[in-house]
């Protein structure tokens, strides 16, 4: 269909492809607002150096994988067709694929919400917790058959012969995952652990984290612009912490609730500076969603990969379906989520004081303090303009146009950008993030000066988002409609 002289549609490339291409390529631009997506240090930290479009049908050179990591890729795309066309249309199967492999592009955007506002977004993500349960399957099974034979136990102790099947076993599924920052974290502490254990040293889990965090910079210096490096880094800290003897850790649902809470608290200030937002219902959601996920959903998933049969996949799939009619009424509560505005330096700085306080034995003097800057990090309101001034400030939308101004007890929008393809728009990239960083809850008025995409495309997602007292328009056309 269409223009019947247009050059032929290129098709998807697969992994591994090598093709001839004429490209029009330019240095990545994202939008320059202080709070909102970065889009230049997203590419940036994903080693992306140039963005740009293809000009013409192009010729496919060779399609054999030539490098270890094409043929991984490869593989991946496989098991991704594999599990999709083993499982039934609905349900969670882009929740499956993400714990299989990494790739996420099958969970839609309502369930994405759900995943924040309960604080188990960590769940979907491939992270240190499922790298472990790998670890721990493989090294387990090991163990298992080597014990049963003498002769393989004269060549090498249990222990050594598990350690290293667990770490094989990690080192495939953290290269099926795409080794992002939580994963190459987690597999660098199981290889700093298993080389301690063949030469025969013992070395403490923070010495262990420690090493794992210097090799993460050396070989990729920008993923300290991820939100993923600070929070992975940060809750294992945490966990350590809690088990190391610090802070008393009671065996059953008691230690594991500890724990949880404990990273709940010690993460809110670095939730606060990525996010404005700190799921309050997240150790609930949490106590139910890991064991689920964990001894459920994964195992079976895992199990799925080399084999992806309904008999599998099918029960993870229905797991995974309570799960979500689990969270789904936890995140509808308006108390599920608590949004405030992006905390200064001095008061960030107060609040990460107080999380080390709060890891401090329970005798400590601090621990008595800490829930004062805490609770400063959450009430603390950014100032408002003086009685008669105001403030105003014309936000990087590209092309259109968005306005915010504030008074002593007002706020006011004009106009709210253009939308960005089909998928999302200014307001829910750049207006709404920028809102909640400065402490906006509502608006008192939302003016359109005209009914042009580039001026009120992101009208929708914002009447949809905040509060709104009143829109004004320059012409007669209901802006939710839009």
């Amino acid at each position: 269909d269409g223009d019947p002289g247009a050059p032929p549609m290129l098709p998807m490339p697969r992994p591994g492809e090598r093709w001839a291409l004429a490209v029009r390529l330019g240095r990545p631009h994202g939008l320059a607002n202080p709070s909102g997506f970065d889009y230049e240090a997203w590419l940036l930290e994903r080693g992306v150096r140039a963005t740009g479009s293809v000009r013409g049908s192009g010729r496919l050179l060779d399609e054999r994988p030539a490098t270890l990591m094409q043929h991984v890729h490869r593989l991946r795309g496989t098991v991704r067709e594999r599990m999709l066309a083993a499982l039934p249309e609905g349900g969670q199967r882009g929740l499956l694929v993400a714990l299989a492999v990494g790739d996420q592009q099958g969970i839609d955007a309502a369930g994405w919400e759900i995943f924040r506002r309960t604080g188990v977004a960590h769940l979907v993500s491939i992270s240190g917790l499922h790298v472990a349960l790998v670890a721990m399957f493989c090294g387990g099974l090991a163990g298992m058959v080597w014990r049963r034979l003498p002769a393989l136990v004269l060549r090498m102790p249990v222990q050594r012969a598990g350690a290293l099947a667990g770490l094989a076993g990690a080192t495939v599924y953290a290269l099926l995952a795409g080794m992002g920052v939580p994963v190459l974290r987690a597999w660098l502490m199981l290889l700093v652990g298993a080389l301690a254990l063949f030469v025969g040293r013992r070395i403490a889990p923070s010495r262990v984290l420690a090493v794992a965090l210097l090799v993460v910079l050396a070989v990729d210096p920008w993923a300290v612009l991820s939100a993923g490096f600070w929070l992975s880094f940060g809750a294992v800290a945490v966990i350590l912490a809690v088990l190391g003897g610090r802070v008393a850790a009671p065996a059953g649902w008691r230690g594991a609730l500890r724990v949880q809470l404990a990273i709940s608290f010690a993460l809110v200030p670095l939730l606060l500076a990525q996010f404005q937002s700190v799921p309050l219902l997240s150790p609930l959601a949490n106590l139910i969603a890991i064991p689920l996920v964990s001894f459920v959903v994964t195992p079976l998933v895992l199990l799925a990969i080399p084999w992806p049969t309904p008999l599998l996949l099918v029960p993870a799939d229905f797991a995974a379906g309570w799960m979500m009619e689990f969270l789904a009424p936890l995140a509808a509560l308006e108390m599920a989520v608590v949004e405030r505005a992006v905390p200064p330096p001095w008061l960030f700085g107060g609040a990460l004081a107080a999380v080390a306080m709060l890891l401090l034995p329970r005798a400590s003097p601090g621990r008595l303090v800490a829930p004062a800057l805490l609770a400063g990090l959450l009430f603390w309101q950014p100032p408002r303009p003086q009685e008669g001034g105001f403030r105003a400030w014309v936000l990087d939308v590209g092309q259109g146009l968005a306005v915010h101004v504030q008074t002593r007890a007002h706020d006011l929008l004009y106009d709210s950008g253009p939308p960005f393809g089909s998928a999302t728009d200014a307001a829910e990239r750049v207006i709404l993030p920028w809102l909640r960083a400065a402490g906006v809850r509502r608006l008192d008025r939302l003016v359109l000066s005209h009914a042009d995409s580039d001026h009120a495309g992101g009208a929708a997602s914002l009447l949809g988002a905040m509060p709104v007292e009143a829109v004004l328009a320059g012409q007669a056309r209901d802006a939710r409609e839009r």
